[in-house]
């Protein structure tokens, strides 16, 4: 982009020198005004191409929050049923409360979690 930017002013130039002096000077004050346009136009593209990179930046970021916070409820669960299948209720009181806190419409964990509440009265 900058090449051409330099060329339209090399071009302006040269036709100003072949021109008489009121024709130099129009044909400079164009070949300024293509370039500052251009340049202009190179700048709004340029913007345009960091606010993508920046939206797609924290797309990947959402998803990978996401992504991690499904894991760590996954294992929350996991741990839960394990603790249960060994009657570990004293253990399981807390994983299981936030086993069913992350997963709410599971039935067996709420289970889990309401043994593990019996077993610590």
């Amino acid at each position: 982009m900058n090449r051409s930017i330099a060329f339209l002013a090399a071009l302006g130039l040269a036709f100003a020198l072949g021109c008489g002096s009121d024709e130099a000077q129009q044909a400079a004050e164009q070949a300024t005004a293509a370039a500052q346009e251009m340049a202009e136009d190179a700048a709004a593209a340029a913007q345009e191409a960091a606010d993508a990179t920046q939206e797609a930046a924290q797309a990947a970021a959402d998803s990978a929050t996401e992504a991690a916070g499904d894991m760590m409820a996954d294992g929350v669960a996991a741990t839960c049923r394990t603790l249960a299948e060994q009657g570990a209720w004293g253990d399981a009181l807390d994983v299981c409360r936030k086993a069913h806190e992350a997963n709410p419409d599971d039935m067996a964990l709420e289970h889990a979690y309401q043994q593990a509440q019996a077993a610590a009265k």
